[in-house]
């Protein structure tokens, strides 16, 4: 649990041994959201939670370049 209030992200609960496969599902699954509100202009909480949680995974877990 401290880990997870350090670095919220999915990514804690999914597996590591194959972590691109993770990072490129978690990147197409918000694709797909995001085409599905931008062609539709249906937005409701829970799909822009998603977006949202989504987004702060991949952010929490990248580095500086």
């Amino acid at each position: 649990m401290k880990a997870l209030s350090y670095t919220p992200t999915v990514l804690w609960f999914l597996d590591w041994s194959d972590m691109d496969a993770s990072l490129d599902c978690i990147a197409l699954l918000g694709l797909g959201l995001s085409t599905f509100v931008l062609l539709t202009g249906c937005a409701n909480m829970i799909i822009m939670s998603l977006l949202w949680i989504l987004y702060h995974s991949l952010v929490n877990v990248g580095q500086i370049w």
